[in-house]
Formats: structure tokens, sequence, C-alpha cells
């Protein structure tokens, strides 16, 4: 489903801006704008992206947190 979701965007901008590390955890703060191709609605959102990684330096888990209803609202025709 997320594959699917990517293919129908045009990600007009990605913007990492804030950088956490604590430990075995980065916490990124950004912000998006894409267009929906399908609708050809557009949204903003703001994110936090939490990374935690292992003692050999490998990605373990990704936990993000979007605005859904503004991907949500651009996704209805």
């Amino acid at each position: 489903m997320l594959q699917s979701m990517g293919s129908n965007l045009d990600i007009r901008m990605f913007s990492p801006e804030e950088f956490f590390i604590n430990h075995n955890k980065v916490v990124v703060i950004g912000q998006e704008t894409a267009i929906v191709k399908n609708t050809g609605k557009t949204y903003h959102q703001r994110w936090v992206h939490i990374w935690e990684v292992d003692e050999n330096h490998k990605i373990t888990r990704i936990t993000s947190y979007n605005d859904t209803d503004a991907i949500k609202e651009a996704f209805l025709k």
C-alpha cells in the first residue's frame, strides 16, 4: 500500500529541519509538500521521524508521525 501511495505523489518539498540525538535514537522534525497525482490536490505537513539504531549502527526501527488528516484530504476525490 505504501509503495502505491508513494508512486501517486509528486514530492515538491521534503525538508528535514531539526535533529536530536540521544543514545541510540535520532529524532528528526521536518516538513513536506506534495501533490497527489490522481486528484491534483496539494498537501503540506510537518512530520517527526524517530530512527533507532543498534550497536553496529544499523537501523532497527523507524517510527513516523504525520499529519494524516492533511494527507487524507489530498487523496479524496
